[in-house]
């Protein structure tokens, strides 16, 4: 009975080891990679959609500034709160700028090596 017992515990341990492999991300099957085109429009994508961010924020910007002169000095509290967003939106436009030149800039690397496989 000791070595049944010892066996049904090294069942166990084994299970409750997939299963906490299971729950924290433990190995997973590899997906293919993308093909090169494929990459390139999920690039494109995303540059479409960092484009529209970026408008909506340079809309937001010019919003604030209207709020903030609108508010002057009758209201310095609700002038400042504009400034201050305002001054968030642009921190935000500046991420997303620097977000949009890094995915261009790996956008061209993978058409420069397309172009250069077909030469």
């Amino acid at each position: 009975t000791v070595n049944l017992d010892s066996s049904r515990r090294c069942v166990a341990v084994l299970y409750a080891k997939m299963a906490l492999s299971r729950l924290f991300g433990g190995k997973k099957k590899r997906d293919v990679p993308p093909t090169t085109q494929e990459a390139i429009q999920r690039l494109k994508t995303t540059e479409e959609m960092l484009e529209k961010k970026t408008d909506f924020l340079e809309a937001k910007i010019k919003q604030e500034l209207v709020a903030a002169k609108k508010h002057g000095t009758k209201n310095k509290r609700a002038a400042l709160m504009a400034l201050k967003r305002k001054k968030r939106y642009e921190k935000q436009l500046q991420q997303i700028d620097g977000t949009l030149s890094t995915i261009e800039f790996q956008r061209e690397a993978l058409e420069m090596r397309i172009r250069t496989r077909k030469c």
